[in-house]
């Protein structure tokens, strides 16, 4: 039985390692090498099992014969792996710049706020004055830039080739809960400053259910979970997957 592999270590300084189905297996070149190019990382081989699962032979794979099967097998792998990463985003997106995140019921209207006009309010200190008089910030800063930034996060694993890269999926959620830090941080200051004595608990109180968030918010929270979730699973899975091989198995060699 024969099955397509990919050389992990090369044998020059002891056993080499390769792996085939995610399965990785010992090889020295004195053993079921086949050929007289000698062994690198990242190349490709095709592997000859025999019945009891024993290698028996390992040949290189023709660059040519690579080429006819690489192009329609990757970039069909390739599109379903980043659909759903690039669907997410755009809701994400959607969330950020057209849906309410917060609501403000002040006693004349019911004032309703993107989560990036938020960010625009934060620079200026005083958030709840802001929202409550339902004036808009001129811009984001430091908070705009990070937005775009925890956006690109989930898809940093595609331009740096590291088993890390894979946690810029987090950052989505991070940028979440320093904005919701940032957010509270901004009404507990003016509050402390326009209400004291004993009607501040009073004041604080009526703010607390004069504020509510809307459904970009939730939505926001619902994707960047899930960009966490996911890349928490890939870190994993590809830490597994690079496990050295168990002693047992390289005696056995």
């Amino acid at each position: 039985m024969k099955k397509r592999g990919k050389v992990l270590r090369d044998a020059r300084r002891g056993p080499g390692l390769l792996i085939v189905e995610g399965q990785q297996y010992p090889f020295s070149l004195q053993g079921a090498w086949r050929s007289e190019l000698p062994p690198i990382p990242g190349m490709s081989v095709e592997v000859e099992f025999g019945s009891g699962g024993e290698i028996l032979a390992i040949r290189p794979i023709p660059a040519s014969q690579i080429a006819k099967v690489l192009p329609e097998s990757a970039s069909g792998m390739a599109g379903r792996s980043v659909l759903p990463s690039l669907l997410a985003a755009g809701l994400l997106l959607l969330a950020w710049f057209f849906l309410s995140a917060v609501s403000v019921q002040t006693p004349l209207v019911k004032l309703d706020f993107t989560l990036w006009e938020v960010l625009e309010l934060l620079p200026s200190g005083n958030g709840f004055a802001s929202l409550t008089s339902g004036v808009r910030g001129q811009s984001a800063g430091f908070y705009g830039i990070f937005a775009f930034v925890a956006v690109a996060g989930p898809f940093l694993h595609w331009f740096w080739k590291d088993k890390r890269a894979f946690l810029g999926g987090l950052l989505p959620l991070l940028f979440l809960a320093m904005v919701a830090l940032s957010v509270r941080s901004s009404l507990q200051n003016s509050l402390s400053s326009d209400a004291t004595g004993p009607l501040a608990a009073t004041v604080k109180q009526e703010v607390s259910t004069a504020v509510s968030l809307g459904i970009g918010a939730y939505l926001s929270c619902l994707v960047s979970l899930y960009f966490a979730a996911t890349a928490v699973w890939r870190f994993l899975k590809n830490k597994q997957s690079r496990k050295p091989e168990p002693t047992s198995r390289r005696a056995a060699a």
